[in-house]
């Protein structure tokens, strides 16, 4: 299992569903939303987790291709193409033109898959201002379908969400390790019943899924 990382406090926060207008609401570790916002209930304190050594490794070996790439592209300019086409310098800047797209092309081919996603894609925590519990999922053998819960008292990969940072408005709620370890998106049943809906954990993360993912809101507040 993946060491658990203290992850920082940024902002005190509500997350609110934008179709229905509700507010996440937590009393006693059980979730719901309400349409009424209860600071006791439904503010939490957002949390980022900072990067790992895994990942500055990935960036170091993207910015090492990058170089050797580059290197190699010059020494292609520069000789090769000197030599066997002193006299075509418009033909030249064509052919370098299509071996610089070639090795960007294999350049992004030789990046690791993990690195492929949005980069303001993060990964954060929401803990409950009054209770210092953290929400996460409560499932069976980390499959999706379950509960959204407040009931942690210690922040680990049960209790990891990924958001879109750089548009906090709309942005889709991802568990991070449901559905052993492919995610899986928050979604809201009986939305239209009463004043309270329930949260559960999407069972599938695919192109659908996130197509139809439910869309929230973090507002920063001021407490």
């Amino acid at each position: 299992a993946r060491p658990s990382i203290s992850p920082v406090f940024i902002c005190w926060v509500s997350i609110r569903h934008n179709d229905s207008g509700k507010f996440v609401s937590a009393t006693g570790g059980k979730v719901s939303l309400t349409m009424l916002f209860d600071s006791e209930k439904c503010l939490f304190g957002l949390h980022v987790r900072p990067k790992t050594n895994i990942l500055t490794g990935i960036l170091t070996r993207k910015r090492q291709i990058r170089s050797k790439k580059q290197r190699r592209l010059k020494l292609m300019h520069s000789t090769k193409l000197a030599v066997r086409f002193p006299w075509a310098k418009i033909g030249t800047a064509k052919i370098c033109n299509k071996i610089e797209d070639a090795i960007e092309d294999d350049y992004d081919n030789d990046l690791p898959s993990s690195i492929d996603r949005n980069e303001s894609e993060v990964i954060v925590g929401f803990c409950q201002r009054s209770t210092g519990k953290w929400l996460g999922e409560r499932s069976m053998f980390g499959l999706g379908g379950g509960d959204v819960v407040c009931e942690s008292a210690v922040y680990g990969e049960g209790q990891e969400w990924e958001i879109n940072d750089l548009c906090r408005d709309e942005t889709a709620l991802l568990s991070v390790s449901a559905n052993r370890g492919s995610g899986g998106f928050a979604e809201v049943i009986n939305e239209n019943r009463g004043s309270c809906s329930e949260l559960k954990i999407g069972k599938k993360c695919d192109k659908v899924s996130m197509r139809m993912a439910s869309v929230w809101s973090l507002k920063e507040l001021l407490v």
